[in-house]
């Protein structure tokens, strides 16, 4: 997953937002995502976070991440709560570290609609795939109509996997409808 300047985005979510894109739809992309970014509950990470400022006291605690946690994320979550850029380990409230803790194992996002790049990479909907003859993207029922693209329900993790499929869809559907003339 990506945290970016405008929102989240990578392979995590672009799958997750392709799985489940009706739902997502019916919700308006309106909803909070929770992520757990350590496998550990909050008591665990707590304990660890203890451990480490008595090991390293003297440490800043925005300077040295924890949990392979990438800095840039650490330093946000740090100035997220509050915590000052020199403040070290030995100072460290235990407000502070439950609040990394918490940030690390039950992380909300508020999700406010869809990317201002780009809408979805696939339709998520569409003509049932067994109601499809894919050696000529003819419907099996209605002979003579042919469907190819995303007018399929056919969904790819990546836009270009949709492209490849209704070019491909489209070329065989043609030859065979030229065929047919």
């Amino acid at each position: 997953m990506l945290i970016t300047h405008w929102g989240l985005s990578g392979p995590a979510i672009l799958r997750l937002s392709a799985w489940g894109a009706v739902q997502l739809a019916d919700m308006k992309y309106t909803f909070e995502l929770h992520v757990q970014f350590v496998d550990e509950d909050v008591d665990a990470v707590v304990k660890s976070l203890h451990e480490y400022k008595l090991a390293h006291s003297k440490r800043s605690i925005a300077g040295n991440p924890q949990f392979n946690i990438p800095k840039r994320y650490w330093n946000n979550i740090c100035t997220f709560h509050k915590i000052p850029e020199e403040r070290i380990w030995a100072d460290a409230t235990k407000q502070e570290m439950m609040a990394i803790a918490q940030e690390l194992t039950q992380a909300k996002f508020n999700i406010f609609g869809k990317s201002t790049h780009k809408d979805e990479f696939v339709t998520a909907g569409g003509v049932a795939l067994e109601e499809i003859d894919f050696k000529s993207y003819e419907h099996k029922r209605f002979k003579g109509m042919y469907f190819a693209g995303e007018v399929l329900n056919i969904d790819g993790i990546t836009g270009g996997f949709n492209f490849q499929n209704a070019w491909t869809g489209a070329t065989i559907a043609s030859q065979n409808i030229l065929s047919k003339l």
